[in-house]
């Protein structure tokens, strides 16, 4: 199967788990686009960066807050450097790792 496809493949797991409320399924599978996106992509890509901000989110759902500030950390770096610091998306972002760190991590 074509890496493309693959991850379009997870995409529909990913929302299934997702509105079935099994977020350990859900994060699973958005590791695994995860992994096939760093493969297709540059390190600083911003499809990259959504998909580090979506799992940081839904790691938080698993309390993972550790693996959720890293994966938010890197969507920041990224949305920063392809956007400006005050961009919605890097707002966005600043909040959620906040959030986290306001837990013990």
């Amino acid at each position: 199967m074509h890496m493309c496809a693959k991850d379009q493949y997870f995409s529909w797991f990913i929302f299934w788990y997702y509105f079935a409320g099994d977020m350990e399924a859900c994060a699973d599978n958005v590791k695994c686009s995860v992994r096939i996106l760093e493969h297709n992509y540059t390190e600083g890509s911003i499809e990259l960066a959504h998909e580090y901000h979506k799992l940081s989110e839904i790691l938080c759902n698993t309390k993972a807050f550790s693996d959720a500030f890293s994966y938010a950390s890197k969507a920041r770096t990224i949305f920063s450097k392809q956007y400006f610091d005050n961009h919605p998306l890097v707002r966005e972002v600043d909040i959620l790792c906040q959030q986290i760190a306001s837990v013990k991590i």
